[in-house]
């Protein structure tokens, strides 16, 4: 008797939940594009959880979709399963569309939709995507913090693929974009791979090694952005090309081997707090803005010769930097470019360096001399703010460089620290602005 009832309360419950959720799926036919919001009234929307559209849509009814997933997250029955695959009038789904519905678990696009624009589904719930046969564009960013995707599918179609794994490829030497909810701690890129697309690798926390194949040649934009746990990206020689911020906040990546760009672009490195060792290509020209800002495990680096201009902050923020040998053929450094540097204690700047921009040494507080140029012709402010063990500068200059104020050296203890000039300058230095803040300057 007891076994009965039991079996009936379960059957009791099994037809609830199955009442339930067909209560909840829906399947309307609209003949008339736009008018998606006029199906159902507030409440009735409200029990919607799986939704299949029919006939003709156009934006704003996707704007109404997005309402249904984005501002409910407190109702039963959100809507998270959404099939438009047999609708029409659609072919472009629009930026930011579906931005951050997390409730958002399932989606099938139009057949005949063909592009996917920027953060279209960023931050959704998505597991596992179907891409339209007729996709012909997809922006890099528009499966940013999709945590939960594991897999890509598509069939039939001249641009995009997948491998078996569910990584998506573009003209299929491009890997396109890795699914960031996959549980992969290794994974080797294909050998037909050439270039690693922009976004590509972003936000996969997961993954700790990855293997490039022998013809890869250039990693994208923003390619590992986010790969907090990525330690090790092993590559061949071939490296011609990296993208800006490329390895941005890859906070555990320890050593990288760049043989071949002649360019380190905007904040490649921003933020690789544990690399410490890098190898450059000898023809390199150009370090960019932020590109080693906060890598506080970088001890030294060594320049090739080649090397013409360090942009602003390139190095700021390097505590543990303690020895650079700047190539004279550098032409141009960047304000607060070694700014917090704390670890740095002496420094050549280029023969060839004509201004000196402001707070570039600003915070270097081991710093205890340095050497101006002769081909100095100007100082900005703030430039030694911090440096607390300076005590000697020597300026090579006959023409003591112009100082737009006597803020130049605001920040340094110029009563402890000695300035050292050319024999016969001492005059000019003693009366031109910003000099003149020194207590002690001998001729040498």
């Amino acid at each position: 008797m007891k076994y009965l009832t039991r079996l009936f309360i379960w059957v009791i419950i099994g037809f609830a939940v199955y009442c339930i959720y067909n209560a909840n799926v829906k399947c309307l036919y609209l003949k008339k594009a736009g008018t998606l919001h006029e199906s159902f009234n507030e409440s009735q929307w409200k029990l919607v959880g799986n939704l299949s559209v029919y006939g003709e849509i156009n934006e704003k009814d996707l704007y109404f979709l997005q309402n249904l997933t984005r501002h409910r997250i407190h109702q039963i029955g959100i809507l998270h399963h959404i099939n438009l695959e047999q609708t029409r009038g659609v072919k472009n789904l629009p930026i930011g569309i579906f931005d951050n519905c997390i409730e958002l678990t399932r989606l099938t696009l139009p057949q005949e939709m063909d592009s996917i624009n920027n953060y279209a589904l960023r931050g959704t719930g998505i597991k596992l995507f179907y891409l339209p046969h007729k996709i012909k564009y997809i922006s890099p960013s528009a499966f940013d913090d999709c945590y939960a995707l594991k897999k890509f599918t598509i069939i039939n179609n001249n641009q995009y693929t997948t491998d078996e794994e569910g990584t998506l490829y573009f003209n299929k030497n491009t890997l396109f974009r890795f699914p960031e909810g996959r549980l992969t701690r290794e994974y080797t890129i294909d050998n037909s791979v050439s270039v690693i697309g922009d976004c590509a690798f972003e936000s996969c926390y997961n993954l700790y090694e990855i293997n490039a194949g022998p013809q890869l040649q250039e990693i994208g934009n923003f390619s590992f952005s986010g790969c907090s746990q990525l330690r090790t990206l092993h590559t061949t020689d071939n490296i011609r090309r990296i993208g800006r911020y490329s390895f941005f906040n890859c906070s555990n990546i320890d050593s990288i081997c760049i043989y071949k760009a002649n360019d380190i672009p905007d904040g490649a490195f921003y933020n690789c707090k544990n690399l410490n060792h890098i190898i450059i290509s000898n023809s390199l020209n150009r370090i960019g803005q932020y590109s080693f800002y906060n890598c506080s495990n970088l001890r030294n680096m060594v320049l090739p010769q080649t090397l013409k201009k360090i942009e602003q902050s390139a190095f700021k923020g390097c505590s543990h930097l303690f020895w650079m040998d700047l190539p004279n053929e550098i032409r141009d450094i960047g304000k607060c470019s070694f700014m917090n540097c704390r670890g740095l204690m002496a420094i050549d700047l280029p023969v060839r360096l004509k201004i000196i921009n402001d707070s570039l040494f600003a915070g270097c507080s081991k710093l205890m001399q340095i050497i101006i140029p002769a081909q100095t012709r100007s100082i900005g402010t703030g430039i030694f703010n911090g440096c607390d063990n300076l005590r000697a500068i020597h300026c090579l200059s006959q023409k003591p460089p112009t100082c737009i104020n006597d803020n130049s050296f605001s920040g340094l203890h110029t009563h402890d620290c000695t300035l050292y000039v050319p024999i016969g300058t001492s005059r000019k230095y003693r009366m031109a602005i910003g000099w003149r803040t020194f207590s002690s300057i001998i001729e040498e």
